[in-house]
């Protein structure tokens, strides 16, 4: 059996019964004691009061919780899979836009594809039609049986932009069926990143790996703002499509790839009856590196490798992004003599350039300026091409997008930092983590500095631990001094506990309500400790405010820009956990086990708490890993690494076409891209770290 999930219905009824379980307590409480005399007055008043708050606020509360529905009802998965749905087309529309360099309405090049020849699959195929093109693909993916696509193709051929408008148009498929409002299983495409998939080291078990990948979907799926449970039901009732991008990323190039033929073997187990559908992408090379030397195949899979652009295509394409009706081919007068060489050459070395979709895109964007004279490509040899487009990308994106009004970034600092990214990803890759997400808040841990950012954090945070406990807890300085060491040495050795691609906003309605059962509670204690043990009152609180704590927060499925990823779990967390920190020190500060200390409680109260909360919020943020980025963003020799500003340069790179996001993960545009940037002390030749 599946477990239930919040409703509007039911967390109003909750809610409701919570607030009148302690609004009816505290104002019975407070009219029966006025009625009462004696020592026993508040006891008296207590134990009259209760059977009044249970009348009240059992009914709803009761009612609420039983309310929720199953994880697993159609309608629960129907309606949340609308959401996932719109959720899924908007950003992966701004992924396109991104790749290709354009606005507005993005128009990819209809790049071709084909089955392999017959002698070259060594596996059960699913169908499907011979040939095929990027216009066509949604119906070339309808004459297969079982649903399962292999995308192979050359470095930068265009595999992800192929998927992704697989993606698109299964989505505008999908849509009127889900807004029908039916029942019907309905299969929602979604688009992840495979080298961010870590299976255990050790696990060769199909059945095991699959849940692995099974458990790493639903993940995945939280992040996109999915409750966990719905997230289960959604993969294990077959509501979703994975379209896993990059088999070929996830391990070094060199190697055996183990985690890739893990990744096979997870979805060559059967789901059911018949492996389950799914849309694949590797670079062709490295599929039948994997099929020769492994025996790693997709089964049941139709595989399709793509096509060079031709001459045409290409021609046509540039027409779309350089118009001028006025010319021959609808194509602005400095691209003809590109156009007349590919023509009359489409097999030379300009051709076989540009008929690469990546290539192409180096090209709009390095001769985008109107003064530029594309024509110079046509005097290059083949290396002196290849080395021109990828070193003059970056000056010409940087005079084409302003940093802000007045100014520009300089190219030389633009490669610099994006080198810095690059490198951070390749180390990434050689510890065993995705070596394709770049996460901007676990940059720290990778750089020239990351012993003396442990070092200075967990400084930090142990003594803001000592200074709160012993101030705000405990009036034993010895206890208060062991406390710090161990936070202190958990901080340095540690990892942050929250997963990097899990981001959350603060919910300000939550954040009210959340003050206001807290205000409530305090107010409500002196007569609870009257009537019950002061260790359970005191219990019950701490579980009701760790409760309201998790509460304030709500998970971002994704995020416009990469500042984001810096911005939204600072301030998150800050407010968050200075929440937590003020009312358990207020907690503290006001209550004992003879009742609420009012004669204490005054202005001043408040005054002292500020900074002794403060410092508590630092210790905090020490524990929760947070406070290494701010101990490494806020020193003031940081070299030449990074910008001090990361966020907006971040920012800058993604409107620019540098970068693009997936979920909440920043990551270059494309493979070659991060390639071109990597060093050679941290490209990706040796195996990952086991872990």
């Amino acid at each position: 059996m599946r477990g239930r999930v919040w409703s509007g219905r039911s967390a109003l009824g909750v809610g409701v019964g919570i607030t009148a379980f302690l609004v009816s307590i505290v104002v019975a409480t407070v009219w029966l004691l006025s009625l009462t005399d004696g020592d026993d007055g508040a006891g008296i008043a207590n134990v009259l009061a209760l059977p009044l708050t249970m009348l009240l606020g059992l009914p709803p509360l009761i009612w609420g919780w039983r309310a929720r529905p199953r994880a697993d009802d159609p309608l629960v998965l129907a309606r949340e899979a609308r959401r996932l749905l719109d959720v899924v087309a908007t950003t992966e529309a701004r992924t396109l836009a991104t790749l290709l360099g354009d606005t507005g309405r993005a128009r990819p090049a209809d790049v071709g594809f084909a089955q392999p020849e017959a002698a070259q699959v060594t596996w059960r195929t699913d169908g499907g039609t011979v040939t095929g093109s990027l216009n066509t693909v949604t119906d070339f993916y309808d004459t297969l049986e079982l649903g399962r696509l292999l995308v192979l193709g050359a470095a930068g051929s265009g595999k992800t932009v192929l998927v992704l408008q697989l993606l698109r148009d299964l989505a505008d498929r999908a849509r009127p069926a889900l807004e029908s409002g039916g029942r019907t299983t309905v299969r929602v495409p979604v688009r992840l990143s495979l080298p961010s998939f870590i299976a255990p080291t050790s696990t060769v078990d199909a059945g095991l790996l699959r849940a692995a990948l099974d458990d790493w979907m639903t993940r995945q799926l939280t992040v996109r703002g999915t409750p966990k449970a719905i997230a289960r039901a959604l993969v294990d009732n077959g509501w979703v499509l994975p379209i896993l991008d990059g088999l070929d990323e996830m391990d070094p190039d060199d190697g055996d790839a183990p985690r890739a033929q893990q990744v096979l073997a997870a979805l060559n187990d059967p789901v059911g009856s018949a492996p389950g559908p799914v849309v694949l992408t590797c670079r062709a090379h490295r599929y039948a590196r994997l099929a020769r030397k492994s025996g790693g195949v997709l089964q049941d899979a139709t595989a399709v490798t793509l096509q060079p652009l031709d001459a045409e295509q290409v021609i046509s394409w540039l027409a779309y992004r350089f118009p001028d009706s006025t010319q021959q081919d609808g194509l602005q007068k400095r691209w003809r003599r590109v156009a007349t060489t590919l023509r009359k050459h489409p097999r030379g070395r300009l051709a076989a350039c540009l008929t690469t979709p990546l290539r192409l895109y180096l090209a709009t964007a390095v001769f985008q300026s109107p003064d530029t004279k594309p024509a110079r490509m046509c005097e290059m040899d083949a290396d002196e091409l290849e080395k021109f487009l990828f070193a003059q990308l970056v000056p010409a994106l940087t005079r084409h997008h302003p940093r802000d009004e007045h100014s520009h970034y300089r190219p030389d600092d633009v490669g610099r930092w994006l080198t810095t990214l690059a490198d951070h990803l390749a180390v990434m890759a050689k510890r065993g983590q995705s070596g394709v997400d770049l996460y901007p808040l676990r940059l720290w841990g990778t750089s020239k500095s990351a012993t003396r950012t442990r070092s200075h954090t967990a400084v930090l945070s142990g003594t803001a631990t000592f200074f709160w406990v012993d101030n705000s807890l405990l009036d034993y300085a010895l206890t208060s001094g062991l406390i710090a060491i161990v936070v202190g040495i958990g901080v340095y050795h540690g990892e942050p506990w929250k997963s990097a691609g899990n981001i959350g906003r603060v919910n300000l309605r939550a954040l009210v309500v959340a003050v206001l059962l807290n205000v409530a509670f305090v107010v409500a204690y002196h007569g609870l400790v009257a009537s019950y043990d002061y260790f359970w009152v005191l219990l019950l609180w701490m579980a009701v405010h760790a409760f309201l704590f998790f509460l304030v927060t709500d998970p971002q499925h994704s995020i416009e820009r990469p500042s984001s990823a810096i911005r939204l779990p600072l301030w998150t967390e800050c407010v968050s956990s200075s929440f937590f920190v003020f009312f358990l020190y207020l907690n503290s500060a006001l209550q004992s086990d003879d009742g609420l200390l009012w004669e204490t409680f005054s202005l001043a109260t408040l005054l002292d708490a500020v900074p002794l909360c403060a410092i508590g919020v630092v210790a905090f943020l020490g524990v929760d890993g947070t406070a290494a980025h701010f101990v490494s963003a806020l020193r003031t020799k940081r070299g030449d690494e990074l910008p001090r500003r990361l966020g907006q340069f971040l920012d800058w790179a993604y409107h620019a076409g540098l970068l693009r996001m997936s979920g909440t993960a920043t990551q270059f545009r494309h493979r070659e891209l991060q390639d071109h940037f990597t060093t050679v002390r941290t490209r990706r030749t040796a195996r990952p770290r086991r872990r």
